[in-house]
């Protein structure tokens, strides 16, 4: 039987005594950020299993007031009747109608120029219905998807990297051509301000998956989604569904940040990923350091011993791929729950 244990790692560096030894850095927080204007966006996709882009709906909104907005369609999918039936609903409820290309001008000169803040219900799925190609990323983006939105290969590129639960990073990176600025350096690439309301919404619920339907009777908005019977199929319906869409999820988006507002943490809600991320900003907050922070001389042959002796739990599976009547076990609030039976907190 293999055992499993915890270790204490280092990363390989000079010699130096004990007493040069700096004390370790607090890692870098992102401060919150006010987002005056917002562009929020939902798109709709073919019912087969390539889910590819039909067509979407935008707002534009700056002080909570609509700017302005629009539907959009990929013409590589939506058919010559669909694309009639889109003009038709645009002029009658006084729309501007986008091809996908017109969009992505609009996207760019919003999200990447005035550095306005993208919000969408599952982001990462309605960014990747836009892209031209796609590509495995590279070096920091291993593991993830480097994502092609523009035929100018000088804009930049889409990062999209999923970590483990609902952590994820979403990113600009620099694209395939090399612009350079009038120093001859290359230009400097902005990241970008993507917000998921999904993944925030779940992180203040602790829910681990919300849909648009279920967050909207949740936060009690005055938008609710809508449901319909078909999807796929361009309709006058179908394009109300999409519509109210985007209005419900930009209604979460807003009784979202009154509620993570309440907590009055410094901290972009861009970058948080999940429940440790307000934790560790709440005990930043509270100037409740690390151990090893406050005690930075402290000999790390203990410090791995003390490590080692911790020993993980062990999963089998001992039946695969046959109905087994089972019974669920779960521990709710496993650690605190083993702290308070043994009376460990004063360690």
């Amino acid at each position: 039987m293999n055992i499993a244990i915890r270790v204490l790692t280092e990363k390989i560096k000079k010699e130096q005594s004990e007493e040069e030894e700096k004390p370790p850095r607090l890692p870098y927080h992102f401060p919150t950020k006010k987002f005056n204007r917002v562009f929020v966006f939902d798109t709709e996709t073919t019912a087969d299993e390539f889910l590819n882009l039909k067509f979407g709906y935008f707002e534009i909104r700056e002080f909570h007031q609509r700017e302005y907005g629009g539907l959009f369609y990929d013409d590589r999918v939506v058919s010559g009747e669909e694309i009639k039936i889109l003009r038709e609903y645009s002029q009658k409820h006084s729309l501007r109608l986008f091809t996908l290309d017109q969009f992505m001008e609009i996207f760019y000169l919003e999200i990447y120029e005035r550095r306005s803040l993208c919000v969408g219900f599952n982001l990462k799925f309605d960014l990747s219905r836009l892209i031209q190609d796609y590509a495995p990323g590279r070096k920091e983006g291993k593991g993830g998807f480097s994502l092609t939105l523009f035929k100018d290969t000088f804009r930049p590129r889409l990062r999209i990297k999923q970590f483990t639960g609902r952590y994820f990073t979403i990113q600009f990176v620099r694209g395939d051509g090399k612009e350079k600025g009038e120093d001859g350096k290359l230009k400097k690439i902005f990241s970008g301000y993507f917000l998921d309301v999904q993944n925030l919404a779940c992180v203040l619920t602790d829910e681990r998956s919300l849909s648009l339907e279920k967050a909207c009777d949740i936060f009690q908005t005055k938008i609710k989604k809508m449901k319909v019977k078909t999807h796929g199929k361009i309709t006058p319906e179908y394009i109300d569904y999409n519509l109210l869409d985007v209005q419900a999820t930009y209604e979460v988006y807003k009784k979202v940040m009154q509620e993570f507002n309440k907590y009055g943490l410094d901290i972009n809600p861009i970058k948080v990923m999940s429940n440790a991320s307000l934790g560790k900003q709440a005990l930043r907050q509270f100037n409740v350091l690390p151990f090893n922070m406050q005690n930075h001389l402290f000999p790390k042959k203990i410090l791995g011993k003390i490590m080692s002796s911790y020993y993980g739990g062990r999963c089998e599976v001992k039946i695969r791929k046959q109905p087994t009547e089972i019974t669920v076990l779960d521990f709710f609030s496993t650690y605190p729950t083993i702290s308070l039976l043994l009376d460990i907190w004063k360690f």
